[in-house]
C-alpha cells in the first residue's frame, strides 16, 4: 500500500486495502488487527495461518492510510488510518519503569515472563512515530519512539544493531534469549529507516553516529555480510541484493560514495538480470524498492514523518 501510494496508484492501494480487510481482519479492520501470515492451507485452500498481527506491518498500514488521506484528500483512508494506530497501539502497548511506553512486535509470543519481553528494533521506524505523533498526539507515539531510541543505544555493540534484544520492565537491555547478539535480516532495517529519517530530521544524526561499525565492515572487506555477531564482530555469508540495497541510503548518508557508487551498480545490474523482484525474492524486492526509490527522488519524508512524493508536487 505504501509503494501503491508512492506510485499514485489508488486501484492497486484500494485493491490491496479490501484484499487485506477480507481476508486478514475478518472483514472488519477497524476491530481486528490483521494476521500477518497467510498462505496455502494444505487442504487446496488459501487463508490466515497465524492469526498474531505484525506491529511493523500495521504501523506502516496506519501511516499509509493517514497518508493516502491527506495526498489523495480521502478523509476515510484518514480515519480508517486512525483507527487502525489506535488499535495496534492499544493492543501491543507495554509500559517499562524508566523510559515509558513501548510497543511489542505482537499482541501475542513476545513476553518471556513477567516483566520481561523481546523486542525488535526494525519495527519502529522513526518517521512513522513522529508521524503518528503529529497525527494523534494522544496516542503517545513520540513517548515510544523516545523509548525505542533509548533502548536502542543500550543494545548497540561496536557500531552495530541486533536483530533483536531482550528488555526487563526496569529498562534493562539483555541479549535476546533466541537470536543472541546476531544482526542480519532484522537489523538491516534499522540501518535504512535510520538513512531515511536523518537527513530530514537532524535529532537523529546522533543515534545515526551510534551504527557506524556497519560501514566500517562493508569498507574492510568490500560487501554487505548477510549476519554479524555485533560482539566479537564475526561476520558470515554474503547478503542477497536487497540487503545490499537497503544499505546504500545508509552508506550515502555516511559519505561513503565511493562504496555506494559500487554497490549501487551491483545491485542494480541484479535487478535487470531479474534476481530481484521474483517470487521467492519478496523481501529483496520490497528492500530495494525502500532503498531505491528514495535514492532516486521517488519519496522521501519531511521532519514531521509526513511523506513527500514525486508526483504530488511537494518535492523530495
Amino acid at each position: 500500500m505504501f509503494f501503491a501510494l508512492v506510485a499514485n496508484d489508488r486501484r492497486t492501494f484500494d485493491m490491496l486495502l479490501a484484499w487485506t480487510e477480507a481476508e486478514l481482519s475478518d472483514g472488519d479492520l477497524v476491530s481486528n488487527l490483521p494476521a500477518w501470515l497467510w498462505g496455502h492451507q494444505g487442504n487446496g485452500k488459501w487463508g490466515v495461518q497465524d492469526r498474531n498481527s505484525a506491529t511493523d506491518a500495521d504501523l506502516w498500514m496506519a501511516y499509509s492510510l493517514i497518508e493516502a488521506g491527506r495526498l489523495w484528500q480521502h478523509e476515510a483512508y484518514r480515519q480508517l488510518g486512525r483507527q487502525l494506530a489506535k488499535l495496534t497501539f492499544d493492543r501491543n502497548r507495554v509500559m517499562l519503569e524508566e523510559q515509558g511506553p513501548m510497543l511489542l512486535p505482537a499482541p501475542h509470543g513476545f513476553q518471556l515472563s513477567e516483566g520481561l519481553w523481546r523486542f525488535n528494533p526494525s519495527y519502529l521506524p522513526p518517521f512513522l512515530l513522529a508521524a503518528l505523533q503529529d497525527e494523534m498526539p494522544e496516542l503517545g507515539a513520540g513517548d515510544v519512539q523516545k523509548a525505542a531510541e533509548t533502548l536502542l543505544r543500550q543494545a548497540i555493540r561496536n557500531g552495530l544493531v541486533p536483530d533483536w534484544y531482550a528488555c526487563c520492565q526496569a529498562g534493562e537491555v539483555i541479549a535476546d534469549p533466541v537470536t543472541g547478539m546476531t544482526g542480519g535480516y532484522e537489523a538491516i532495517r534499522v540501518y535504512l529507516w535510520l538513512s531515511l529519517s536523518t537527513r530530514s530530521n537532524l535529532n537523529h544524526g546522533a543515534l545515526f553516529s551510534k551504527i557506524q561499525g556497519m560501514a566500517e565492515i562493508i569498507n574492510a572487506v568490500d560487501a554487505v555480510p548477510e549476519r554479524i555477531d555485533i560482539k566479537t564482530r564475526r561476520i558470515e555469508g554474503t547478503a542477497p541484493a536487497g540487503f545490499v540495497a537497503a544499505m546504500l541510503p545508509y552508506l550515502g548518508i555516511s559519505g561513503n560514495d565511493m562504496l555506494l557508487s559500487r554497490l549501487e551498480k551491483r545491485v542494480e545490474a541484479s535487478w535487470r538480470s531479474h534476481t530481484v523482484g521474483e517470487r521467492a525474492h519478496y523481501y529483496d524486492a520490497a528492500l530495494g524498492l525502500f532503498s531505491l526509490g528514495w535514492l532516486h527522488g521517488q519519496y522521501s519524508f519531511d521532519a514531521n514523518g509526513r511523506l513527500l512524493t514525486r508526483w504530488s508536487g511537494y518535492g523530495v
